[in-house]
């Protein structure tokens, strides 16, 4: 190897005497490759200054030198000046990757199987190592990373350094760089456009340093492994870019905070920023957590607008809400409510907003006293409130909505691109209900849907119910409040009666009748020093098979005659001590089908209007005939009657409770009960 470095060296000398500069770069250039495995560090230093000392005066080319007497000096390309330590062909970024297009699937008749495969071994296509499993765009630029390392202790300029290609044109943008002494792992960045669609194929770079001009393909280069490598490009495709005008801007889209039922309406603004039109959108978000409730949009308006033309801009309408149970996750307690509101009236605030007509205590509010008021379950508000702050805290959601868009020549290649944009939203709680029942109404047409509810804001709320009804709840406080609502008719629900009650039964009954109050019954909120207001929705509510006799329309209707003589509603009796009253009741089958093995009873009571209610009147009332009938069979749309005769023995006020139990422990009851007022004569 001396030897042969010394010949070169006497070539290169040689060549310097006769005037012949092209060739004594060329010899130098190709000492300096070839021997550069034998030079130590401080000869490839003076090989290199020497190099660019005799390139100042003739520049290498990577093309063959043709001497006077006919002999052809090949090229010689400096491959190991700067050294490269890798070459990674590089991805799109991911807003600019394309993405194929779904196809539907074709019918093609039934599926034929053999278990002969003919020449498989030679169809097999074995991936090429070389080829890379990502698509480059025409008319994108597209980058191809390296890293170099400077091997001299100077500083080393390369300039002009582009990509060199195969296959279709490729457009490479030329580099200039400065490499510093002794410099290792530089990353640098080629880039280039393709300007036709099809295969292309990476084979090197170019490079000009040290005044020589080389091609260095990548086969040369004994760090890379590879030859070439091979890229598919496919049609050009469009480019949008996304923001929002909302103002809590995060590192990809945005942050928003709702109150659980508040709405928020906002837009996605949409700008083509690339050459060539959107034909065709597509709009769709994912989620971690279910929030097709959270997100929604309006794409109408942005599609009746394709196609966009370049630089043109258009919006896409969103509507947040903020989607949250507000039900307590424990079982209705069914006789929570209805004990504390009738045996203890006098542990709640009557409210001034009553309904009229409704007694005081059906309206309360609490702030020592439990959610579940009455005497087994009186707990402290202050711990269930912080309990139920531990349990509903703000929930957080991260929905990344995804735009894909296209247009021809991409589309039609069938490729499309996506954008996606983060929204980061947080649902804190408004309003919670704590604790739900039922009771009957002053009509058989409706029932009161009693909410123990609390305002877990830290302002105070304002909540509207029913109709034109409100209150104001100051923070952390719990109140009651009764709803009227329309039960659920039998065009919903009257098959069930006819099937039975199995599990799956109930369960439908259940979920119609929740429907059914859901759909009814409007809770609205409002926080009066933020002007912030939303919904409180019922949806999910469960109903114990109590409540599911009070909720749904009875199947059985009522028609009271006192002497003969049919009697509305509300009417209230008078009659005196010792005063025979014929009383008739008619049950009205409202079903196609007949109602079979019923129980009517009718029971005598004065209610003291103290939360003390007297049934034993053995010595006040006097009854001629049954007051505890079975009916066989009620025909379906038809009718049973009965009646009896009472004599009231004292004055007072007495009401009288009939209903009819069937065998599947339906109980379906006269409301309101029939009130007689009796006076001495």
């Amino acid at each position: 190897w001396v030897q042969r470095q010394l010949v070169l060296q006497d070539l290169v000398l040689a060549a310097t005497r006769v005037g012949q500069s092209a060739v004594a770069t060329r010899h130098m250039t190709f000492l300096l490759q070839v021997m550069w495995g034998q030079l130590t560090a401080a000869e490839r230093h003076e090989s290199a200054l020497q190099l660019q000392s005799l390139a100042a005066q003739c520049e290498g080319a990577p093309v063959p030198l043709v001497l006077d007497s006919g002999l052809v000096i090949p090229p010689v390309n400096l491959v190991t000046v700067p050294t490269t330590e890798s070459f990674v062909v590089q991805n799109l970024k991911p807003h600019l990757r394309p993405v194929k297009l779904e196809k539907t699937k074709e019918n093609f008749g039934p599926f034929l199987f053999t278990p002969i495969n003919f020449g498989s071994l030679e169809r097999k296509s074995v991936k090429a190592s070389n080829k890379v499993d990502y698509l480059w765009v025409a008319e994108e630029l597209c980058e191809v990373k390296l890293e170099l390392s400077n091997p001299f202790p100077f500083e080393l300029e390369v300039s002009n350094m582009r990509l060199l290609t195969s296959g279709v044109v490729f457009e490479s943008l030329p580099l200039t760089l400065t490499l510093p002494p002794d410099s290792t792992n530089v990353g640098i960045t080629l880039a280039g456009t393709s300007k036709e669609v099809g295969q292309l194929e990476i084979t090197g770079y170019s490079t000009h340093t040290l005044g020589v001009k080389s091609n260095c393909r990548l086969k040369n280069i004994p760090k890379i492994g590879e030859s070439l490598f091979s890229v598919e490009v496919i049609p050009a495709l469009p480019l949008i870019e996304v923001s929002s005008p909302l103002p809590n801007k995060t590192n990809n889209g945005v942050s928003i905070s709702l109150y659980a039922g508040e709405s928020m309406d906002s837009t996605l603004e949409l700008e083509n920023i690339g050459q060539l039109p959107i034909e065709w959108v597509e709009v769709s978000v994912e989620c971690l957590q279910d929030c097709d409730q959270v997100l929604s949009w309006d794409l109408e308006p942005l599609l009746a607008q394709l196609p966009l033309q370049p630089g043109a801009t258009t919006s896409l309408p969103l509507q947040f809400f903020g989607a949250a149970s507000f039900l307590s996750t424990s079982n209705p307690d069914a006789t929570s409510v209805k004990s504390s509101i009738f045996s203890a009236p006098s542990s709640f605030l009557s409210s001034a907003s009553n309904r009229p007509g409704l007694p005081d205590r059906f309206l309360a509010k609490s702030t020592t006293s439990s959610f579940k008021s009455g005497g087994s379950s009186l707990n402290s508000f202050g711990s269930q409130f912080s309990k139920l702050c531990l349990e509903n805290s703000p929930k957080a959601l991260q929905c990344q909505l995804k735009v894909r868009y296209s247009s021809a020549p991409g589309m039609t290649a069938g490729y499309c691109r996506v954008v996606t944009f983060l929204f980061s939203i947080e649902i804190n709680y408004s309003v919670f209900i704590t604790n739900w029942d039922v009771i009957p109404a002053e009509t058989s047409s409706q029932f009161y849907l009693v909410l123990d509810i609390a305002n877990m804001t830290s302002q105070e709320l304002e909540l509207k119910y029913g109709s034109n009804k409100s209150l104001l709840m100051e923070e952390n406080e719990s109140c009651r409040i009764p709803i009227p609502v329309e039960r659920c008719p039998l065009t919903k629900i009257g098959k069930l009666f006819k099937t039975g009650e199995s599990v799956n039964d109930l369960m439908e009954l259940n979920k119609s009748c929740s429907s059914h109050i859901a759909s009814l019954v409007d809770l609205q909120w409002s926080l009066v020093t933020v002007n912030r207001s939303g919904k409180a929705s019922l949806h999910g509510i469960t109903l114990s098979l109590g409540m599911l006799d009070i909720v749904r329309m009875s199947p059985i209707s009522w028609e009271v005659s006192v002497n003969g003589n049919l009697i509305e509603p509300h009417e209230e009796l008078n009659s005196q001590v010792g005063q025979s009253l014929l009383l008739g009741f008619n049950i009205l089958n409202s079903l196609s089908w007949s109602l079979h093995d019923l129980e009517l009873n009718v029971q005598f009571f004065q209610d003291h209007q103290n939360g003390t209610t007297s049934y034993q009147l053995d010595t006040r009332v006097a009854c001629s005939g049954a007051t505890c009938v079975q009916l066989e069979e009620v025909p379906e749309l038809g009718s049973a009657y009965h009646e009896c005769v009472v004599v009231f023995l004292t004055p007072g006020q007495y009401k009288v409770n009939i209903q009819c139990t069937s065998k599947e422990k339906h109980i379906w009851k006269l409301i309101p009960h029939l009130v007689i007022q009796v006076s001495k004569p």
